[in-house]
């Protein structure tokens, strides 16, 4: 059985390696640092988009410090105005 210290390990070495997150905004590649938050076996990585960046956002990646996808995300949205955020989130589990 995967012990509690094994799953926040595990997410603590995950964390290390992400670097940004890659996009498309209006067809340009954009990339942005990340926050990331390790809550026992949970990895939550997000982006905030603010009140400046407006128009068509797509195929979102997550990018190691050595440009590896770590994961990606091909949604597409329109934002007019306003601050978004952007999150991935990951759980550590033993199946």
């Amino acid at each position: 059985m995967l012990t509690t210290d094994g799953k926040n390990e595990i997410a603590k070495a995950i964390d290390s390696i992400i670097d940004n997150i890659q996009y498309e905004q209006d067809g340009v590649v954009k990339s942005k640092k990340v926050s990331t938050v390790v809550q026992g076996e949970k990895i939550n990585i997000t982006i905030t988009l603010d009140d400046t960046e407006n128009g068509e956002f797509k195929n979102f990646k997550i990018l190691s410090s050595d440009g590896v996808i770590i994961s990606e995300r091909n949604n597409i949205f329109t934002k007019t105005q306003g601050t978004l955020a952007v999150y991935f989130e990951f759980n550590i589990k033993e199946v």
